[in-house]
């Protein structure tokens, strides 16, 4: 009686002080407490389930669709991962931190720097200051990475258009003018 009290508390506390779950069922939102548990204590299969029942519960939860791909990431299924993600932002578009994530995700797990780029381009459309610039330096460097495969593919004027790009992001990078 007293655990329900304190979880429904808790539900309650996290409902009022993130914007994100105020609009989902408070049922979605106690088994995503529940998952962040779990996935704490780095139970991460375990975590997998309990944020899918979030999703059937409530398809509208991106915070559980952000917690499943996160979940996925350290679980090294990156597909699944990024399959996530963009459940995230399909369900809610205005959300930063899954397209960010979508974005880190693709650029060095999965070697999509084009991907990558829409992502963080996105990110600096909704929020250009995004975690102090990082979404910035991170596009900058699926512009760099982008670049060099052009350039292993001996597709020279593809990879200085993408040096080109990085170096107007980043106009201090020694090494985007070194490989321009």
């Amino acid at each position: 009686m007293i655990r329900r009290f304190l979880v429904a508390g808790a539900v309650a506390l996290f409902l009022f002080s993130s914007p994100g779950l105020a609009q989902v069922s408070p049922e979605s939102a106690e088994k995503y407490i529940a998952g962040q548990e779990l996935f704490q204590k780095r139970r991460y299969a375990e975590a997998i389930k309990i944020f899918d029942e979030a999703v059937t519960i409530d398809g509208k939860n991106a915070q559980a669709y952000q917690a499943m791909g996160l979940t996925y990431q350290k679980m090294r299924d990156y597909e699944k991962a990024a399959d996530a993600y963009k459940m995230a932002t399909s369900v809610k578009p205005d959300y930063t931190a899954a397209y960010f994530a979508l974005g880190q995700l693709q650029l060095v797990s999965l070697k999509k720097y084009v991907d990558a780029q829409a992502s963080f381009k996105k990110v600096l459309q909704m929020e250009s200051g995004f975690r102090n610039g990082k979404a910035r330096e991170f596009l900058a460097g699926a512009h760099l990475r982008q670049g060099l495969s052009y350039i292993r593919q001996k597709n020279y004027k593809q990879a200085v258009a993408e040096y080109t790009a990085a170096s107007q992001i980043d106009p201090s990078s020694a090494k985007t003018f070194y490989n321009l």
